[in-house]
């Protein structure tokens, strides 16, 4: 049986994704409900109860993925600091992330007693402007992969 996230991947259930690229198998999707705004979950397309059963390849996309959106977000939302809580639990079966701007110091210590899920048409109205301003310009999510990319090539270079 799919996960939620398999489920929003395809476009079973409706979300408000803020990263997604046609090389990544990664997605990013606004969290439903905003405990502080701009929380956002970060998952892989394919489900596994852990990070550690992800290959290299895709926990690398994780994390690269984890480090384009955060550093979005401190850019268009002016905070500080971008909490990243490696979460399981409450979607069974598929591990994910999820980065929580931080206005206040303890803004992410809400998301472990979150609010009610809000009926998606009334989430979408409500967050329509966060999901255009935190979207994730391809731009930068390609110079992230390049950085990476040259940054493994001068270490096996270093290593030959």
């Amino acid at each position: 049986m799919p996960t939620l996230f398999e489920k929003i991947w395809k476009g079973d259930i409706p979300s408000l994704p803020v990263l997604r690229h046609d090389t990544l198998e990664v997605m990013a999707i606004l969290a439903n409900p905003q405990e502080t705004v701009g929380q956002a979950v970060i998952f892989p397309k394919r489900a596994v109860g852990t990070f550690e059963e992800l290959d290299h390849g895709q926990e690398q996309e994780m994390l690269l993925a984890t480090r384009a959106l955060a550093r979005h977000m401190r850019s268009v939302l002016g905070v500080e600091r971008v909490v990243r809580h490696v979460e399981g639990y409450g979607v069974p079966d598929h591990a994910h992330t999820v980065l929580v701007p931080s206005y206040q110091r303890g803004d992410s210590d809400r998301i472990h007693h979150p609010s009610e899920r809000l009926p998606f048409e009334v989430f979408a109205e409500q967050c329509a402007h966060v999901q255009e301003t935190l979207t994730v310009p391809a731009d930068v999510i390609q110079n992230e992969l390049f950085a990476h990319q040259a940054y493994m090539q001068a270490l096996i270079e270093d290593a030959t």
